[in-house]
């Protein structure tokens, strides 16, 4: 698609860029191209089913969030996280887990599924992901292990932002 874009497209698509600092999960900023910048905002529109994008416009650069909390439950055999971040307007949460692992099974990235949108308003603290988290991966296997994600994006232009952590829970 960046192809297809005028000259005058383009143009913005770089004005905006050279004024675009995202950070990475170590919370390290960094500055980005006109094209890269089209395709991080193009490629998430469509994750979420938005509009493609032809031309930049502003955006809000939410928080990255940090799961500071993953636990089973051994009696009601619920999920829960604790999360440090209250999200702005036009915001949403992205929650990624995995299925349930062997608990020696380490090396995990390629296995994060999203499992949640949560849109503004979402507020820090603990909560229930049980339901959400069988919903896409079906009963809750006792003695596995689960990882879980999350980050944060912009949702009038669907930039991704990396979590700064991800953690594992035996379930029990």
């Amino acid at each position: 698609m960046w192809k297809t874009l005028t000259d005058d497209q383009i143009l913005a698509w770089n004005s905006a860029a050279q004024d675009s600092v995202l950070k990475n999960a170590f919370g390290d900023s960094y500055k980005i191209t006109g094209h890269k910048l089209f395709v991080k905002i193009n490629v998430n529109a469509k994750l979420f089913g938005g509009a493609e994008a032809l031309v930049p416009a502003d955006y809000t650069v939410p928080d990255i969030v940090n799961i500071s909390n993953l636990e089973s439950d051994p009696i009601t055999h619920a999920i829960t996280i604790d999360t440090n971040i209250d999200l702005p307007a036009n915001c949403a949460l992205v929650l990624k887990a995995t299925r349930p692992m062997s608990p020696g099974k380490t090396n995990v990235k390629g296995n994060f599924r999203t499992i949640e949108v949560y849109p503004a308003p979402f507020v820090a603290g603990s909560h229930n992901i049980t339901f959400v988290y069988t919903a896409r991966f079906g009963a809750l296997p006792v003695g596995k292990k689960i990882h879980v994600a999350a980050y944060t994006t912009d949702n009038t232009k669907h930039l991704k932002f990396r979590a700064g952590n991800e953690l594992a829970t035996k379930l029990k």
